[in-house]
């Protein structure tokens, strides 16, 4: 798969910077092993391993949000074991979850991944295609349900914020910042790493507030403070980054 590893040493690139050939060869191979181990263990829902499994937040602002009763969007990317570690926070912490997800264009590949999820104990809502899909999500925030969505993909034609992730531009979906606006409920953002087989660590940093009605300049600077934790977070664990679409 030349054009992925090509794709992915780009966004390695932008991160880190230019590094030896070798190291950037190297670096590509453990994403797609880490990618395969992550995935594998998502779709184990149901397993014994997997009802074993453990998830740790190591980010103490967010954690007390978790544990409070407000509802929250938290905001993540495809990185880590996210897949797997979603479900193991509802468990932990008893609270219910919604995935934000735009649906994937192979409908087989949708069910059964959407299936694994709900099998677990989290729902999932496409958006994207029906402009008042995510009209329940309010409601569901205001009683105090979390809410999760990935940032690291802004799909055509949905509303997108400009930033920049490491030393390239990027572009991130508007629908997660304005939705939390509107519910007046805290960004925290949250990604996770795979530290050993199901044994996973969300690290994140300080929730973001968005105002009510949001100018472009304040989404902006929301975006621009969570991009900022999602760079510490692929710096530090470039491998486990799973972006292998343009951004």
């Amino acid at each position: 798969m030349p054009a992925l590893r090509a794709r992915v040493t780009e966004h390695q690139r932008a991160l880190l910077g230019p590094r030896p050939s070798g190291r950037e060869a190297l670096d590509a191979s453990r994403t797609f092993v880490a990618y395969a181990q992550c995935l594998a263990e998502a779709l184990a829902a149901g397993r014994a391993e997997a009802s074993a499994a453990t998830v740790t937040v190591r980010e103490p602002r967010v954690l007390e949000h978790l544990r409070g009763e407000q509802g929250a969007v938290i905001v993540t990317a495809h990185a880590g074991a996210w897949d797997a570690a979603g479900p193991l926070l509802a468990r932990d912490l008893g609270r219910k979850v919604t995935v934000l997800m735009h649906a994937e264009p192979d409908a087989s590949a949708r069910r059964l991944h959407d299936s694994v999820r709900r099998g677990a104990g989290v729902e999932v809502l496409h958006v994207g295609d029906d402009p008042l899909s995510a009209v329940p999500l309010l409601a569901r925030l205001k009683r105090g349900e979390l809410v999760a969505a990935q940032i690291d993909r802004a799909p055509p034609g949905l509303r997108r914020i400009e930033t920049r992730l490491g030393q390239a531009p990027f572009a991130v979906p508007a629908g997660p910042f304005v939705l939390a606006g509107l519910a007046g409920v805290p960004l925290l953002p949250l990604f996770a790493r795979r530290a050993a087989p199901f044994r996973y660590e969300l690290w994140g940093g300080a929730p973001v507030r968005v105002p009510r009605r949001a100018r472009e300049a304040e989404l902006g600077a929301a975006a621009d403070e969570v991009m900022q934790t999602l760079e510490r977070f692929l710096r530090a664990h470039p491998t486990q980054w799973f972006c292998f679409g343009d951004s």
